[in-house]
């Protein structure tokens, strides 16, 4: 996963199993919304379509993970990730 502040600094979170977890550390947290990109490898399966004998041997596969893709983004204001049912307009 990689998380884009404000200011374009780019962090990368990786897990090898399981959820990254981002977490805003630190006193100079910059409000503002944050991008996050989030790329995954699926316990699910499919059947390789096009497969070519890479040299692998015993350990040549036919079916490889379903891959996961999501891209979206957050507020932060005082240091804090506001949800949006928490945000109300005056």
């Amino acid at each position: 996963m990689s998380v884009t502040a404000p200011n374009g600094e780019t962090t990368e979170v990786f897990s090898a199993s399981g959820t990254p977890v981002f977490q805003l550390s630190g006193r100079d947290i910059q409000d503002g919304y944050y991008r996050y990109e989030l790329r995954a490898a699926t316990e699910e399966q499919k059947k390789i379509v096009n497969a070519t004998d890479q040299g692998r041997g015993s350990a040549q596969r036919d079916s490889v993970a379903v891959p996961f893709y999501t891209t979206g983004n957050f507020l932060v204001e005082r240091g804090v990730i506001v949800t949006p049912e928490d945000i109300k307009e005056e």
